[in-house]
């Protein structure tokens, strides 16, 4: 009975948009300078960092406009601060959908735009009479791209976004119909005062120094699938203990802590590392003063690239050309594979048994290798010069 409700709103809302187009025409109207613009993020945090290009290029070009973003709790936390953001609203679409339309039609945006295929967010889109609208056209296969979202493509402008393509370069194509063709996908992040300090208090309490190798470990991943083994993650610290006298630091959410438990149950040495609870804006300031930050795929590490830090990606299932951190100073590792597992527009249908191979068979000596390049050899990048006095020799 609920799917069969499901399918009977959906065609509703399906009609509803067709006769609002009938009567308004589509929404794709040329947009010569926006006053308000609207960005719909409906996917998780690592997702969000890679989207803030977006709203950087719309404030670069139309200092005055004013950007409002939907999306989760998490990334509310997220942009805080975000000198681009105007106005974070929490997407609450599918819950109260019509009041919703009723509440972001009274706004009057000019512009906007959905980054991920959701029929829902594109339908509220229509509804609430905002004038020109783009939305991604899926090439390639994605469990996002449902029928009924399909179906409202011709109502709206869209772009391609190709399927293991760059990610942050095909969201900057969202901004074509109001005149911004911008390739600067630099992610943009903030934190607070009261967060550094929080960062200065914990490295104070232990003894961490500016002048220490300071690393991040984060050995979870919100997604079963992408997650490392704890012991090697326990291996790897106590090698940068051992080899690099470095400090490492271990730091995952609170409802994350068994597994960081884990992880200090296979340490052979323990007085060099240390656990770091906090929020979304504590985190931002902890990544943005560390040496160097290593993990699995997973949201905190595009935070480590918004502020520049050398990463080191253990990318388990994920596509290595779709969205991952590039450039000289963001290292990957990846298992041998025909090809990957998960992508950014699919991390639902995969195979398990072969996405959870891709992770297991990473082994810790590609992982050390990666490590000696990062802090051996930083000759080979100008941008790792920083941690040349970290070698251990």
């Amino acid at each position: 009975m609920k799917k069969l409700l499901n399918r009977l709103e959906i065609i509703f809302i399906l009609i509803a948009c067709y006769l609002k187009v009938l009567f308004s025409g589509k929404s794709n109207k040329k947009i010569i300078s926006p006053k308000k613009v609207l960005i719909i993020q409906t996917a998780s945090l690592g997702d969000m960092v890679c989207t803030t290009p977006v709203f950087h290029a719309i404030k670069k070009q139309y200092p005055d406009c004013q950007v409002t973003v939907m999306g989760n709790k998490t990334n509310q936390e997220l942009l805080a601060g975000n000198k681009d953001v105007a106005e974070y609203v929490l997407l609450n679409i599918k819950n109260n959908f019509w009041q919703e339309v009723k509440k972001i039609k009274k706004e009057n945006f000019d512009f906007a735009c959905l980054i991920f295929p959701d029929f829902y967010a594109l339908a509220f889109l229509i509804l609430a009479n905002i004038k020109s609208i783009c939305t991604p056209k899926i090439i390639g296969y994605s469990p996002y791209n449902s029928l009924s979202h399909r179906l409202l493509l011709p109502l709206v402008d869209t772009r391609p976004h190709y399927v293991r393509q760059y990610a942050a370069k095909q969201y900057l194509k969202m901004l074509e119909p109001i005149n911004i063709f911008s390739a600067d996908t630099k992610k943009h992040l903030f934190y607070n005062d009261s967060a550094l300090q929080k960062v200065n208090s914990f490295f104070q309490t232990h003894n961490i120094l500016n002048s220490d190798l300071i690393v991040c470990l984060v050995p979870t991943a919100g997604n079963k699938i992408k997650e490392w083994p704890e012991e090697r993650f326990a291996t790897i610290a106590d090698y940068l203990q051992e080899k690099y006298q470095a400090k490492v630091i271990i730091t995952a959410a609170h409802n994350e802590q068994e597994i960081v438990q884990n992880v200090f149950e296979n340490l052979k040495l323990t007085q060099n590392v240390f656990n770091f609870m906090s929020g979304v804006e504590e985190l931002k300031a902890l990544i943005a003063h560390i040496k160097f930050y290593l993990s699995v795929d997973t949201g905190p590490i595009y935070i480590a690239e918004s502020f520049n830090i050398p990463t080191i990606d253990i990318l388990g299932p994920v596509d290595e050309n779709d969205q991952p951190p590039v450039g000289s100073k963001n290292l990957i590792i990846k298992a041998q594979r025909i090809k990957s597992e998960t992508y950014v527009m699919n991390s639902r249908k995969y195979n398990y048994e072969e996405a959870k191979r891709q992770v297991n068979d990473i082994t810790v000596e590609m992982v050390k290798e990666k490590i000696d390049i990062l802090l051996c050899h930083p000759h080979e990048s100008e941008d790792l010069k920083i941690l040349s006095n970290h070698t251990g020799y």
